[in-house]
C-alpha cells in the first residue's frame, strides 16, 4: 500500500511539473522566435535605409550604387545568397532580382513592411530522399 501511495504522489507531482516544463518550453521557443524577427527585420531596415541613400535621379533615369556594407549586415558563416528588390512607387525596378515574389496586397509608401517569402528553393538529397 506504501508504494501505491508514492507512486500516487508522485504521479500528483511529475504530472503538472511536465505539463508546465512543456508550456514553458514552448512559450520560450516563441519569445525566440519573435526576438529574432525583431532583430532580422531592424537589420532589413537599416540595410534598405542604406540602399535607398544610394539612389538619385540624374539625366533622366535613376543612379544607384549598393554600398557592400548594406549587404554585409546579413554576412554569416553559412553559405547564405542575399535577394533584394528596389522598385520606385509604380513598381518600375531600381535594382535586385525581379524573381522576388512581391509582398501579399498593397503596401504602405510610409512605413517598412516585412514579409516571408521563398526565393530560389534548392532541396537537399536528404530531403529529396524522405519525399519532404
Amino acid at each position: 500500500m506504501r508504494s501505491s501511495l508514492r507512486r500516487q504522489l508522485l504521479a500528483w507531482v511529475l504530472v503538472p511539473l511536465m505539463s508546465a516544463v512543456a508550456v514553458d518550453t514552448w512559450l520560450t521557443y516563441q519569445s525566440a522566435v519573435a526576438t529574432a524577427s525583431v532583430v532580422q527585420d531592424r537589420l532589413l531596415l537599416g540595410s534598405a535605409r542604406m540602399i535607398a541613400q544610394q539612389i538619385s535621379f540624374e539625366e533622366g533615369s535613376f543612379q544607384h550604387q549598393i554600398p557592400p556594407a548594406a549587404l554585409e549586415l546579413f554576412q554569416s558563416g553559412d553559405a547564405d545568397r542575399i535577394y533584394y528588390r528596389v522598385t520606385t512607387g509604380s513598381g518600375q525596378l531600381l535594382s535586385g532580382y525581379t524573381e522576388l515574389p512581391l509582398p501579399p496586397g498593397h503596401l504602405p509608401t510610409d512605413a517598412p513592411h516585412f514579409f516571408d517569402a521563398i526565393m530560389r528553393v534548392k532541396r537537399c538529397a536528404w530531403c529529396r530522399f524522405f519525399n519532404l
